[in-house]
Formats: C-alpha cells, sequence, structure tokens
C-alpha cells in the first residue's frame, strides 16, 4: 500500500530550490516518488522497511527541488542524500524489540526562525522503555538536517522528543497533522503539530481512552501544548485520518462513536460537529482530505471515495471507486486543485 505525503518546499540558498505553494513532487511508501506533472511513479534507492507489526507500512517523507531531484528524504528511520546514501538514523530508545514498531506521521519542514537551509525532520511512534509489552509508550520527535548550497547534509546528533505512556499495541492508530508556521505575538515562529494517540487504559497512571495531543515546533525544539481531552472509552479515534483544513481553522478525524463519523473540531472556538456518511462505510482504513474551500470534505468508505461538507453534511455525493479498492487508500489534494488517491490495487488516480 502507498501512501501520499505531500512535502511544501520553502528554501532560502539562492538559485537552488523553488519555492511552491504545491509541490508538484511526492514521497510514496515504499520508497517512490510521484511525478503529479506527467504524472509518473520511480523508485527512490534505499532499503524497504515493513516493521513487521501488522502489517503496517512506515512512513515515507521527502524533499525534492524545482526539477524533482530529491534533496533528502527518510523511511521508517533511515534518512537518505541525494544519492540514496544513508546520513542519519532516527535513533531508538529503551530496550526491547525497537524495530518492531514502524515511524509514522513523518513531516519535514523548515525549522522556525531557523538558518538557512534548516529543516526538521518530525516523527511519531511507539516504543518499549522496558522489557515485554508491558511498558510501551509513545514518542514524537524533531531531528535537525542541514542542506549547504551543493545540496549536501548533515544530520544532527541532536534529537527533541517528548513521550507519552501507555501507547499499547495500536500503534496503527498514530496520526499526526501539522500546521502551517506561523508568526506568534512576541514575533516568533513556530506551527501546531496535532498528534493521535490510541490507549489501551490497562494499568494505573496512564491515561485511559483515546486523546489528540498538541504539541508547539518551535526553534528550540517541541513542546506539550495541552489537547482535547481524553474521549470517553465506548469511543475509539482512529489517528491515522487526522487532517487540517487549508485555512487551518478545521482538524478533523475518524472516530467510533457508536458508528463511525467525520469528527470536526472549529479551532477558532472548540466547538465540535459530528459527520455520518450515511449509506457508506466508514472505518479504521478510512482516511479524510478537506478541499480547498476549506467545505469540501472527502473520504474513503469501503464503497470508494465520497464527498460530504460542514455546511451540508447530509449532501453526500459518490465521487470514485469499486467495492473496497479505495478503501485503504489515502487522499491528497496536489496540483491545481486534483484530488490524488492511492488504493489496495497500488494505483495512483
Amino acid at each position: 500500500m502507498k501512501k501520499l505525503r505531500i512535502t511544501l518546499l520553502a528554501f532560502c540558498i539562492l538559485g537552488s530550490l523553488a519555492v511552491q505553494a504545491q509541490n508538484r513532487y511526492w514521497a510514496l511508501s515504499p520508497l517512490k516518488k510521484f511525478d503529479a506533472t506527467n504524472p509518473t511513479i520511480s523508485n527512490l534507492p534505499g532499503i524497504l522497511n515493513t516493521c513487521s507489526a501488522n502489517n503496517i507500512t512506515p512512513g515515507t517523507q521527502g524533499l525534492f527541488d524545482a526539477n524533482g531531484t530529491p534533496v533528502f528524504y527518510v523511511h521508517h528511520d533511515q534518512i537518505y542524500d541525494r544519492n540514496g546514501q544513508v546520513r542519519g538514523t532516527i535513533p531508538g530508545i529503551g530496550t526491547g524489540n525497537r524495530a518492531f514498531y514502524c515511524i509514522l506521521g513523518l513531516h519535514i519542514v523548515p525549522v522556525p526562525n531557523g538558518r538557512c537551509g534548516e529543516y526538521y525532520v518530525i516523527y511519531a511512534r511507539q516504543f518499549i522503555v522496558g522489557a515485554g509489552n508491558s511498558t510501551n509508550s509513545y514518542e514524537v520527535g524533531a531531528l535537525r538536517v542541514t542542506v549547504d548550497a551543493n545540496q549536501n547534509i548533515s544530520v544532527s546528533n541532536t534529537r527533541h522528543s517528548l513521550t507519552y505512556p501507555n501507547g499499547g499495541t495500536l500503534h496503527a492508530g498514530i496520526g499526526t497533522a501539522l500546521s502551517q508556521e506561523y508568526t506568534t505575538p512576541n514575533n516568533n515562529k513556530e506551527r501546531m503539530l496535532y498528534v493521535n494517540f490510541r490507549s489501551d487504559g490497562a494499568r494505573p497512571g496512564h491515561p485511559e481512552n483515546d486523546q489528540v495531543v498538541k504539541i508547539k515546533v518551535t526553534n528550540t525544539g517541541l513542546a506539550r501544548d495541552g489537547g482535547f481531552g481524553v474521549f470517553p472509552s465506548s469511543t475509539t479515534v482512529w489517528g491515522r485520518s487526522l487532517e487540517l483544513s487549508p485555512n487551518q481553522r478545521y482538524l478533523a478525524w475518524i472516530q467510533n462513536m457508536g458508528g463511525f463519523h467525520i469528527m470536526v473540531v472549529d479551532l477558532q472556538n472548540n466547538t465540535t460537529q459530528a459527520i455520518r456518511i450515511l449509506g457508506f462505510t466508514l472505518g479504521i482504513h478510512s482516511e479524510i482530505e478537506f478541499g480547498v474551500n476549506n467545505n469540501d470534505i472527502y473520504v474513503t468508505t469501503g464503497q470508494g471515495i465520497v464527498k460530504t461538507s460542514l455546511s451540508n453534511p447530509q449532501s453526500i455525493s459518490f465521487i470514485l471507486g469499486t467495492s473496497a479498492t479505495h478503501y485503504e487508500g489515502q487522499l491528497e489534494m496536489g496540483p491545481n486543485n486534483q484530488l490524488y488517491a492511492t488504493a489496495r490495487n497500488n494505483q495512483l488516480y
């Protein structure tokens, strides 16, 4: 299964890389590059990693120049340079079978208030603190990668990370959504990272329910910024669907609350809206994408891709799909406001 991840490119070295509002080149899992201008899919060099846990596909993310040449890219815990050579590794924590858990939620973004050519590789994963499966936790981390004028990279030995207890065994529920860079009242630059954690709630002192947390991404690293509380034990938040609207006002995900819904939080006033997609099957494989108007919502279902909207959630239209072909795919809005979807048959539409 391929997973789309769009990298929005911003670079300050004169003449070397272009600034694009919508990048035409995407990194796909596993280790592939998509060119939206042709469109074509080609392989990126490297070693594929399946992580072995529940057949989960590890995260892949890439930064490309204006000609589509990779500047650097990440697959699972390996950071590759433009020639496909490993130049850094996201380090493990603790003891136990760390390789069992895929690194997910990868983002590559310029470091806020950073120097020219400084980027963060941001990731999320489940890991084992000690021996056995009774001490699982979550980690969200950021690693600096610096690109010079010749597009050579260096990976910092310093990693910023936050840990959250009790990952249980459902690490496939990790989801992330990263905001655009914004300016704070004291004139600093930062981003907001939203992360969903699944929790089994089986042990004292650990969160008993699923939750969505907020993390500030700043020049000095990562900082906790609260979250949306914990959810009743009767609900299940499927975080892999976590998605921000283009205007950054709405955050949405799939939630099971006596039936699967699209849950939407208005980040301006903290109100919520639950949208039921009647006649179609939502579930753990569903993926969400907002339209460019910040109102339309596209979602993969057991029958294919459908569209609804915040303003008229009762209006549901069928877009594409046959049976469950697109159910396990992902959605991204690409150049010229075109919607792209991966599918179970490894095709991109």
